[in-house]
């Protein structure tokens, strides 16, 4: 009976439950990757967030296995991925878990919702949302710098050796805006027009530096919050 009840939480049902102040925080996770949830949890309890997590499961044995420890804070959002090993980076299995990201966080955003999103092979050492600081439609971190000075630019870094940004999209905080909601289409169609093969070995985060890229122009706020 519980494992139905899971299997039909809508997206719009369990965020509705879970947000506070409009405002969500989210990852997505498959099962060989649970122990990492474990340890970033830890982290975000250290700071009273935790009730504000929701888990976009890619698999029903994360669905049932977080909701039986913390019922209502996982979700699956069909279709569902086969249950697999952990992918290795650059592999299709890796694309496939990765490009199906800023789908999940347009929806969110469709649904009115402010959206922390986290990879969880990280840990929190301060309560992020301090930083979110003014309107911007969303808040980055910069991959290729080590410590930025508090009074630092908030634009988008200059484009690197490859002609694009290198901007880590492992934290994002993004606001319900037609800003922030053109930026994650333009992700995604920069998955499509880029899709992973054997000699390519694409990833989500250049799609994504590319989206940025091309789209920032027409975005009213872009805030570079520095590195983690």
């Amino acid at each position: 009976v519980e494992k139905r009840r899971w299997e039909s939480l809508t997206l719009q049902e369990a965020v509705g439950s879970i947000a506070r102040n409009g405002t969500v925080i989210v990852c997505v996770v498959s099962q060989p990757y649970l122990p990492f949830l474990s340890n970033w949890l830890g982290s975000v309890g250290k700071y009273e967030r935790r009730e504000q997590v929701l888990v976009i499961a890619e698999d029903y044995g994360t669905l049932y296995a977080v909701n039986e420890k913390w019922p209502g804070h996982a979700v699956i959002v069909p279709p569902v991925l086969p249950l697999g090993p952990a992918h290795r980076f650059g592999s299709q299995g890796f694309f496939n878990f990765t490009s199906r990201r800023p789908r999940h966080l347009l929806q969110l955003l469709r649904l009115g919702y402010s959206v922390l999103y986290n990879d969880v092979d990280m840990v929190w050492l301060k309560d992020p949302f301090p930083f979110f600081k003014g309107n911007y439609d969303i808040y980055l971190t910069d991959d290729m710098v080590d410590v930025k000075p508090h009074n630092h630019s908030h634009e988008l870094p200059a484009p690197g050796k490859k002609g694009r940004t290198y901007i880590c999209s492992c934290m994002l905080f993004l606001r319900p805006t037609p800003g922030a909601k053109l930026i994650l289409r333009k992700w995604i169609e920069e998955l499509q027009a880029q899709p992973w093969s054997p000699k390519a070995r694409a990833n989500d985060q250049p799609a994504f530096n590319w989206a940025l890229n091309k789209s920032a122009s027409q975005v009213a706020g872009i805030s570079d919050i520095g590195s983690w």
